[in-house]
């Protein structure tokens, strides 16, 4: 994977006939916010049948990875999307 990348930006409130409209919690003039982007990790295959995995969403905060193939799926329900790809990944002999 690659590096994480951060920045600053500074984020203008746009008024509701030029744009759209941003929280409230960012002010009425500007903010300084910190960026972070990181590499997400890509998921591997079905441990079962070798098919493509993906991450189903039941709810909010409820993710889990799933098999579109053999319909096989994790059995732990994780509370980010990031956490469940490191879950399905995670194979028996790799900590």
């Amino acid at each position: 994977m690659g590096e994480k990348i951060e920045f600053e930006s500074r984020i203008y409130q746009l008024s509701q006939t030029r744009g759209i409209p941003l929280p409230s919690e960012i002010g009425e003039f500007h903010q300084t916010y910190r960026v972070v982007l990181e590499p997400v990790e890509d998921l591997k295959p079905c441990p079962w049948c070798g098919g493509e995995a993906v991450i189903a969403q039941m709810a909010e905060r409820d993710f889990f990875g799933r098999c579109l193939d053999c319909r096989a799926r994790h059995p732990e329900v994780m509370e980010t999307r990031q956490a469940a790809i490191r879950a399905w990944n995670q194979r028996a002999g790799n900590a």
